[in-house]
């Protein structure tokens, strides 16, 4: 039938005639009914079978039904049981309470009556099974939670709590301070959470009963009355103590690796002119000196000189020359003394001409030079970077057009790149398995080692613009 219920109620009576006309009527009413007439059988059948509703005698021959449902209540301890006499007293009636009867109904049965009892039994079956499941989830959570009062009175803690604070659920219920919540901490909640924005979440740090200092993560929900007032608190945490050590560790290393950044940087610049300057000192001045020697054995000689003899002075002399000009230019890559005596604007025109000739890129540069100039190690790191955005460039833009600008606003310089490439995803910047990561990752520990700004703005198929900012 369309009708019937999933319910099960098992009754139990040792009378024909109650026995009878209550099962029909219960099974017209939808339920699944299984009747017993005596309490030995019923208890037979509920350890194989799970019931929602008892209805039993009181008086019964061997058991009584107060016995019965005492004895059925150890295996279901959520069952609920009326109770049915027509021998009754009041000290019966309140033994029955006293034992979790539902309700407790004398003989004859009014059907008017029952019907409703019976509904809102099964109703509390449904509630106490739910109530169950919901506490078994959330006994079963990893995380901390709590109900409590906006006075800090604890109303519910899980076993989580109790585990965490090393205390038993009885002595954290009914209490007015929550120990591994500082009091200043529940102030602050309070006014935070309004009917319109009734869930904050918040960190703090918490001084455990053992003394040590841990910190949590809560979410925090306001629960309100008709009136809109705050009744209680609902907060579910966690231990983030482990987190956020290790994001202290994290900011540590970052902090470790912008200073190394530094020092590195420092350390290559320091280098490059170590190097240039051995180069001028003592390769340059050979390869010149080199030079005006073999001018002079060829003037000596011009009287004397067989044509191959002249071919192979002036072979030599031509790569003499082309070597000295490598020297240079392998100098000027090295620390180009342009940028110590005419500033960063002077050696990024010459750069940008040197590199756009090699390259074949169109590179424009725009702006004034800053008065006063940027701080030598300023102006040597921006040269840098901008020595490093030009071969990301040429790698994985495929721009043909480059756009470099320098000037001051507000107080600030401004150094801007832009190109018409291919652009890119800037999340790119963190992620270091990318061809370009470690590319632009430099660049961004350069920027931080000079307190810069770095503000990158790209989309597929629409260049680049990259930005660094530097206070005055």
């Amino acid at each position: 039938m369309s009708n019937i219920r999933s319910e099960k109620i098992m009754i139990v009576d040792d009378e024909i005639d109650v026995i009878t006309p209550l099962s029909d009527f219960l099974t017209e009413s939808g339920y699944e009914v299984m009747r017993f007439m005596s309490a030995k059988d019923a208890l037979e059948a509920l350890n194989k079978q799970d019931f929602d509703l008892l209805i039993t005698d009181l008086m019964m021959p061997e058991i009584d039904g107060i016995t019965l449902f005492r004895t059925a209540l150890k295996k279901d301890r959520h069952l609920v049981c009326i109770i049915i006499t027509g021998h009754g007293t009041v000290q019966t009636a309140v033994e029955a309470m006293k034992i979790g009867a539902f309700d407790y109904i004398t003989k004859p049965l009014d059907w008017k009556i029952l019907r409703p009892v019976v509904a809102r039994a099964i109703e509390i079956r449904h509630l106490r099974k739910s109530e169950e499941k919901y506490r078994a989830i959330v006994e079963d959570q990893t995380e901390l939670i709590c109900r409590w009062m906006p006075d800090g009175t604890i109303t519910y803690v899980n076993e989580v709590c109790c585990r965490y604070v090393g205390k038993s659920c009885e002595e954290l219920i009914g209490h007015s301070s929550i120990p591994f919540m500082p009091a200043e901490e529940l102030k602050k909640r309070i006014p935070v959470l309004t009917r319109e924005q009734p869930v904050a979440l918040m960190e703090h740090r918490a001084i455990m009963p053992n003394s040590d200092i841990r910190w949590q993560q809560w979410t925090n929900r306001a629960i309100f009355d008709e009136k809109g007032q705050i009744v209680e608190f609902q907060s579910v945490g966690r231990d983030i103590t482990d987190l956020k050590n290790a994001e202290e560790a994290l900011i540590r290393s970052r902090d470790q690796l912008s200073a190394l950044t530094k020092r590195l940087s420092q350390a290559e610049e320091t280098d490059r002119q170590r190097f240039s300057r051995e180069l001028h000192d003592q390769i340059g001045q050979n390869l010149t000196a080199l030079g005006i020697n073999l001018n002079m054995l060829r003037n000596k000689l011009s009287g004397c000189l067989t044509g191959e003899i002249e071919a192979l002075l002036t072979d030599m002399l031509s790569i003499l020359e082309e070597t000295m000009r490598r020297v240079r230019d392998l100098m000027a890559d090295l620390r180009p003394s342009v940028l110590d005596d005419y500033g960063l604007l002077a050696v990024l025109r010459w750069y940008g001409a040197q590199f756009s000739r090699r390259m074949g890129l169109q590179i424009n540069i725009q702006g004034e030079e800053l008065v006063p100039r940027l701080p030598s190690e300023v102006e040597t790191t921006l040269f840098r970077i901008i020595q490093e955005v030009l071969t990301n460039v040429v790698k994985h833009a495929g721009a043909t057009q480059v756009t470099i600008r320098l000037d001051e606003n507000n107080g600030k310089a401004h150094l801007t790149v832009t190109d018409n490439g291919v652009g890119f995803d800037p999340a790119a910047v963190n992620r270091l398995s990318e061809r370009s990561g470690w590319g632009l990752l430099n660049i961004q520990e350069r920027t931080k080692a000079i307190d810069g700004k770095l503000i990158i703005k790209s989309e597929p198929g629409k260049g680049t613009r990259l930005e660094i900012e530097i206070k005055r």
